[in-house]
C-alpha cells in the first residue's frame, strides 16, 4: 500500500510538469474559474427606492405628510411665482410642481414642491409669475314683478277639547191627563141641566150618583 501511495504522488507530480520542464500556474487557474459574477442588488439597496406620489395641486402641509408617509424626508418648498417669498405656515400653501415627479425614486433624493398661495392660480411654469384672477362681472337685473300675492283662507281654529261632566237629566214631569170636553162652564144653564158632559152632551140628572155614567164622566157641574 505504501508503494501504490508513493506512485500516485509521482504522477500527480508529472502531469503537473509542462514540456519545457516547467510548472502550470496553479493559482492564476483558480483565478480565472473565480471570475467576478454580476452583483445583485443588496436588501439595503432596494429599501432605499420608493414611490413618490402625485403632490400636485395638494395643500403644502398635506403634500409633506404624504410624502414623508411614503419615506420620503428631505421634502423642500419655494415660492413657484420667483417671488421668493417664504412658506410662514405650510397651511396656507399649495402645490404647483414637483420635482422628481409621481413614480419611483430614491428615498434619499430631496423633493422639491413649487408652491403659491391657497387662492392663487399657478403659472405656466415654475418660476413665472401668476395670472391675475378673472375680474368678477357683476350683471344687474331689473327686479321682476312680484305677482300677485295669493292669499290662503286662515284656517279656522280648531275647538278646543273641554270634558264636562255630563248634566244629569231631569227627572220628566208626569203629563197632565188631557182633559175632555170643556173646562169652562157655558154662559147659560142650558135651560136647566145639571152638568155637561165629557163628550160635550148635557145631563139633566137630579143626583150626582150615575150622572153622565155613558157619556165618559161629568166635565162641568152646573148645579
Amino acid at each position: 500500500m505504501t508503494a501504490a501511495c508513493l506512485l500516485a504522488v509521482a504522477g500527480l507530480a508529472l502531469a503537473g510538469c509542462d514540456g519545457d520542464g516547467g510548472t502550470d500556474d496553479i493559482s492564476g487557474a483558480a483565478a480565472s474559474v473565480s471570475a467576478t459574477p454580476t452583483a445583485a442588488p443588496t436588501t439595503t439597496e432596494a429599501a432605499l427606492t420608493g414611490q413618490l406620489p402625485n403632490l400636485t395641486g395638494m395643500p403644502l402641509l398635506a403634500a409633506r405628510t404624504m410624502a414623508n408617509d411614503a419615506g420620503f424626508t428631505q421634502i423642500a418648498a419655494h415660492d413657484a411665482t420667483g417671488a421668493e417669498r417664504t412658506q410662514v405656515s405650510d397651511g396656507d400653501w399649495k402645490v404647483c410642481f414637483q420635482q422628481p415627479g409621481q413614480g419611483a425614486a430614491g428615498l434619499s433624493d430631496p423633493v422639491d414642491l413649487a408652491v403659491v398661495k391657497i387662492a392663487e392660480i399657478c403659472p405656466a411654469a415654475d418660476g413665472t409669475p401668476a395670472p391675475s384672477p378673472t375680474p368678477t362681472v357683476t350683471v344687474t337685473r331689473a327686479a321682476a314683478p312680484s305677482p300677485t300675492a295669493t292669499h290662503k283662507a286662515t284656517p279656522k281654529p280648531r275647538p278646543t277639547t273641554v270634558t264636562h261632566k255630563p248634566t244629569p237629566k231631569p227627572k220628566p214631569k208626569p203629563k197632565p191627563k188631557p182633559t175632555v170636553g170643556y173646562t169652562e162652564p157655558p154662559v147659560n144653564d142650558h135651560d136647566g141641566a145639571t152638568a155637561l158632559c165629557n163628550d160635550g152632551t148635557l145631563s139633566y140628572s137630579q143626583h150626582h150618583r150615575g150622572t153622565c155614567s155613558h157619556h165618559h164622566g161629568v166635565a162641568v157641574w152646573y148645579k
